[in-house]
């Protein structure tokens, strides 16, 4: 009975050591738009000792941003091939949230795996199209800290105009994405530019046609946010602030980085990672 009684309150302290180390553990996922500046706010996060993904992956596609994007590939192509297998990838409105959701519980055991080999006391990932699966991804992860960044939504248009103007970046694109996809996938995504081209000619066509996406994009954030642990952020804080940016961030955060990783973090606000 006595060795009963030990092994129970063994178990119980095991217990306790367990659950104390699942709050300690922090996921942090940042929430924002394409062209949104993101890439800056990553790479201070960066810096300050989340762990945003490897640095290999970090510095990727630079014809994008001279800095790197700050994006881990897993996560991104991971996002990418759940939209577009619901079909969502060249559907610029109406979602089905309820596809996205039937594709990630399918996905669970790949989805647990990841997780367990991206986590760390204290990590996370950025990722523009998160805000399309964060509201089923949200059950996996321990203790997550979500940051919203915001960006003027005309300086977003215009970031998003340069781009598709350019043949080789729209190319480089679709040669990294593409070739994780299945054919029938392919198919279905080719299918959607084709029908939203045929029903209202080229999608990105007027300025105001780009804002009302924005707009109903951060929207989906702002409901996703409202029960959520958060802190909102804008570009022209970080630019404007950058100390008092850092500084919000750490208390948030619930970090102590250091005089090294401060100084880091903010000589890598660069106001030219976020004029494109």
């Amino acid at each position: 009975m006595i060795r009963l009684f030990k092994f129970f309150l063994l178990l119980k302290v095991l217990q306790r050591i367990l659950l104390s180390e699942r709050r300690i553990k922090k996921t942090v996922v940042v929430l924002t738009l394409p062209r949104s500046g993101s890439s800056l706010l990553a790479g201070i996060l960066h810096r300050l000792g989340v762990d945003m993904g490897a640095d290999e992956q970090l510095i990727e596609r630079k014809f994008l941003n001279k800095f790197g994007c700050y994006e881990d590939r897993d996560f991104v192509l991971f996002n990418f091939k759940v939209l577009a297998e619901a079909g969502e990838i060249g559907r610029f409105k109406n979602h089905n949230d309820k596809k996205i959701e039937y594709l990630i519980n399918t996905k669970k055991n790949y989805i647990k795996k990841l997780i367990q080999k991206k986590e760390s006391d204290l990590w996370g990932w950025k990722d523009p199209s998160t805000i399309y699966t964060i509201p089923f991804l949200h059950q996996f992860l321990t203790n997550p800290f979500y940051i919203c960044l915001r960006r003027d939504i005309d300086d977003i248009v215009n970031s998003i105009l340069k781009v598709v103007k350019s043949f080789w970046n729209l190319f480089y694109i679709i040669n990294i994405y593409f070739r994780v996809l299945k054919l029938k996938t392919i198919f279905k995504v080719a299918s959607n530019f084709f029908l939203e081209f045929i029903r209202k000619g080229t999608p990105l066509r007027t300025r105001a046609f780009i804002q009302s996406i924005i707009k109903s994009m951060y929207e989906r954030i702002d409901e996703f946010l409202k029960d959520k642990n958060y802190i909102s952020v804008t570009v022209k804080e970080i630019v404007e602030d950058p100390m008092e940016i850092i500084d919000r961030l750490s208390r948030f955060l619930d970090i102590d980085p250091s005089d090294k990783q401060i100084s880091d973090a903010r000589a890598f606000i660069h106001p030219e990672i976020i004029t494109t």
